[in-house]
């Protein structure tokens, strides 16, 4: 994978960053290294199990530099190739020089040593194209089994690879890891007579453990078979139970209003929201954590060499945190600082945002729920933005009486408002799952009154 200097590529990193820091008017240097190559598989489905795999890679190799001044003055540019020196010498004079022109306090020093944990983000297999393809071949064939002909397969694709980030301070850290990640893309489409709905589903993992063939396979067919049975629903509010896919959607709407600064950009659907304030539930505990061991966007350290922790921005319906705000008068800042490229500078977004799980099973949840339309498929619709609390839903799924199937439903309009729909969760269950939605957010099944069918 490598494009560096044989060797040591945190000696190598060590290396820049000292140099860096002699340059007249630099009080610190921080130096990036990542170095990523990615694959994707696709199966070209014909329904009958016969596709041939194709396969496309990229890669991405680069280094950043981020030279400071005094009072806090920062400036970041970068390298597309790290080994030759005429670059790096252009990009460290375009960083001092945006140093000299940033606003005073706009960035911390760089740390010194300490040692990051071992998150388990690597897997070889992972960076291999044959069980990367023997995977999706049991998928399809697990989809075939359980579609019985009702369920066929359009596409089946994976891009699976890996990544190394090196960091390096001229205060003395130094450290690199290596992660894996897989993401699935699973398109299929569903057949009843004239009928014929789609369906389409991502699923990511650092670790091809993670992933169990049969079980996808049999929840795919499941979520693209129920809308072949669909009905309308009557309009008026409904009992929703959530499937934590779908969860996650109502988290990805949250993220934006909980960044600092938000209210004042008029980016926040929670207007009124401050600390210590509530803004729904008891049963609502939302926390970001960059240090979930294989999260799939966990790292042992951010993308300015500080420790990655959990940070809990809503207890039990009360808001604590906003992300990027300091904790306390003069604390460190909330969240974990991420790097997207080497092009971009480090910059606090969302990392692994998740609703904490509850004590009961989804099952046990509906159970006792009465009549409730359990959500399994959706998608966001949007309306207005983020910063206008509405949040509307094209939802299929089931209707459930006291847990038991009746029927399937499809087409239906879900509306309501963010804080409403906080307000009303009345219980999380205990199958916590994560999705790619941009960033990394989390959910489990939601049981919620406060949304309307429209």
């Amino acid at each position: 994978m490598s494009r560096l200097p044989e060797g040591d590529a945190t000696g190598f990193a060590q290396e820049v960053a000292r140099a860096c820091q002699r340059r007249n008017g630099i009080v610190a240097s921080e130096v990036y290294l990542k170095e990523s190559r990615y694959r994707r598989t696709e199966r070209i489905g014909s329904g009958t199990g016969t596709a041939a795999p194709a396969g496309t890679q990229a890669e991405e190799t680069g280094l950043a530099l981020r030279l400071f001044r005094a009072e806090g003055r920062a400036g970041h540019a970068w390298a597309p190739d790290p080994t030759d020196a005429g670059t790096l010498e252009i990009a460290a004079a375009a960083a001092a020089k945006l140093a000299e022109r940033a606003s005073p306090g706009a960035a911390d020093l760089p740390p010194g040593p300490w040692e990051p944990p071992d998150l388990d983000l690597y897997d070889p297999a992972v960076e291999q194209e044959e069980p990367v393809a023997s995977l999706l071949a049991r998928i399809e064939a697990a989809i075939l089994e359980e579609g019985r002909g009702e369920v066929e397969v359009e596409s089946l694709a994976c891009i699976a690879g890996g990544s190394r980030v090196t960091l390096a301070t001229s205060a003395g850290f130094a450290a690199s890891y290596r992660s894996t990640l897989m993401t699935l893309i699973l398109a299929l489409r569903a057949r009843r007579g004239a009928e014929s709905v789609f369906d389409r589903s991502v699923i990511a993992a650092r670790h091809l453990s993670m992933l169990d063939a049969d079980r996808l396979g049999r929840e795919a067919v499941r979520r693209a078979r129920l809308p072949l049975e669909g009905a309308a629903l009557p309009p008026g509010p409904v009992r929703v139970a959530l499937e934590p896919r779908v969860a996650a959607l109502l988290v990805e709407h949250l993220a934006a209003s909980l960044v600092e600064g938000a209210v004042e950009r008029g980016r926040s659907a929670l207007p009124a929201a401050a600390p210590k304030e509530s803004v729904g539930s008891g049963a609502i505990t939302l926390v970001e954590d960059a240090s979930l061991a294989r999260g799939l966007a966990s790292a042992p350290f951010d993308g300015e060499a500080r420790p990655t922790r959990p940070w809990t921005l809503i207890e039990r319906g009360t808001l604590r945190h906003l992300l990027g705000a300091r904790a306390g008068r003069g604390g460190e800042r909330v969240g974990s600082a991420s790097r997207t490229s080497f092009t971009e500078p480090p910059r606090r977004e969302p990392a692994n945002l998740h609703l904490a799980r509850g004590e009961r099973g989804p099952r046990a949840l509906v159970a006792e729920a009465g009549s409730v339309f359990r959500v399994t498929g959706a998608s966001l619709l949007g309306r207005g933005g983020p910063a206008s609390g509405e949040v509307v839903l094209a939802a299929s799924g089931e209707r459930l009486e006291s847990g038991a199937f009746v029927e399937g439903v499809r087409g239906v309009t879900l509306v309501g408002r963010l804080r409403d729909i906080l307000a009303g969760v009345l219980e999380a269950g205990n199958d916590l799952s994560f999705h790619l939605r941009g960033s990394v957010v989390g959910s489990p099944t939601l049981l919620i009154d406060g949304m309307w069918v429209a």
